[in-house]
């Protein structure tokens, strides 16, 4: 009796996307949906047009780097560029399209995870200008993503910068595996990153609508672990939280001119009457000061307010903190500023209690610069959330239904 026959063996599994050798067969077979030929458009554009793009000189990574797109125009940039893969089939094909090793570009053939390897070829701790992201976050297992970031700022110096083109699309399963915006804004953020930058990208190819654009940094300061009194920590993690640094008092990246001025008009408040009502020949009457006060307190309870509902949102800047949610709810179902409102009703409470023109000035002025301030705010809110489209159209600005201080428009809040 013949014996039976074996059942016919199951097929192999795939190889573990940890491995080099399944990325090189993938390339092998041209396998490759994220191959676009060329660099990613949105870095590009960023790159070469952006005024916040990272200037020369550097030394710059680009991890899971490929067929080297982005490094070699990193290199054209001026860049001294770090192309990293740990297959080797990528970087032939990076070698072959772009050239051998050179002074201003180098191909590693190493795991970004292992650290001894880095080192010994020259990646320690601090030695990066930047790191540029694209199709690398989204190719490892979501469950190294905390390694992945921790890694990036372990090599990147005081200072330094991420630059990423991160694909946050819902499918599941993967490579490439997706994610979410406030996800990844929370990831970077716990790892101490702050952001510059965090918005949808612009000029993505059509089938990979869903990216987004992300330039993070290592604090000086904190990067340094000096500098910064210990009484004084807390506030200074705050600052770096909404957004602040040395560089955007500088060219206002995130609206710094916009808060500096809001906060010399505040403090102008404090000025006595000028010129005081006496030096007119008018008695101010008890009546009026005690109304200024009441509304003046009637202001801090609005302030107040807003100030809780936004929570975690919270921010002096006009620049969103990225990954907040978007509030509309509580103060902010009744005006989209609740916080400038309540400035410009303290503001009058003061002008009313001291009878005062210079402060009737300074309400005005506070007036156009929180107009101002509220328009650039509300451009990244509109492309950050597309929600507030809705509001903008029937939510009062900062003061309902006063000319300058209720737009309801969100086609053009500029």
């Amino acid at each position: 009796m013949n014996p039976s026959p074996l059942p016919a063996p199951l097929p192999a599994p795939p190889a573990c996307t940890a491995e080099p050798s399944h990325w090189d067969q993938r390339y092998r077979d041209r396998a490759d949906g994220w191959e676009l030929g060329r660099p990613a458009p949105p870095l590009e554009l960023f790159l070469r047009t952006h005024p916040l793009a990272p200037r020369t000189p550097g030394t710059v990574l680009v991890p899971g780097c490929g067929r080297g797109h982005e490094a070699a125009l990193l290199e054209a940039l001026g860049f001294r560029v770090i192309g990293l893969d740990f297959s080797g089939e990528a970087l032939d094909a990076a070698r072959g399209l772009h050239g051998p090793d050179r002074p201003g570009l180098r191909w590693l053939q190493a795991d970004l995870f292992d650290r001894p390897a880095l080192e010994a070829a020259g990646l320690a701790a601090g030695r990066l200008t930047g790191i540029v992201e694209h199709t690398c976050f989204c190719a490892i297992d979501p469950g190294r993503r905390d390694d992945y970031i921790a890694t990036a700022c372990r090599l990147l110096a005081p200072g330094g910068w991420l630059l990423g083109l991160f694909w946050c699309h819902g499918t599941p399963g993967g490579p490439p595996w997706g994610s979410d915006p406030q996800t990844v804004a929370a990831q970077l953020g716990r790892a101490g990153l702050v952001a510059e930058i965090w918005e949808p990208a612009s000029g993505s190819v059509a089938q990979r609508q869903d990216e987004w654009l992300g330039l993070w940094r290592r604090p000086v300061a904190t990067a340094a672990g000096a500098g910064t009194p210990t009484m004084l920590k807390p506030l200074a993690d705050r600052l770096r939280t909404w957004g602040f640094s040395w560089e955007g008092l500088r060219d206002n990246r995130h609206g710094e001119w916009w808060v500096v001025g809001q906060m010399v008009l505040i403090a102008a408040h404090a000025l006595p009457p000028t010129p005081p009502p006496s030096a007119l020949g008018i008695h101010w009457p008890l009546a009026l000061r005690l109304l200024g006060g009441l509304i003046f307190l009637t202001g801090l309870g609005v302030g107040g307010q807003g100030a809780l509902n936004l929570g975690a949102s919270l921010t002096p800047l006009p620049e969103p903190i990225p990954g907040a949610p978007l509030v509309t709810e509580g103060a902010y179902a009744r005006c989209r500023h609740p916080l400038y409102q309540a400035l410009l009703i303290c503001s009058l409470g003061v002008a009313i209690a001291l009878g005062s023109l210079l402060h009737l000035g300074l309400l005005l002025a506070l007036a156009t610069l929180l107009r101002l301030k509220a328009r650039r705010e509300e451009r990244r809110l509109c492309l950050l959330h597309p929600g507030y489209a809705e509001a903008m159209a029937s939510t009062p600005a900062i003061v309902p239904f006063v000319p300058g201080l209720d737009w309801r428009v969100c086609s053009d809040p500029a």
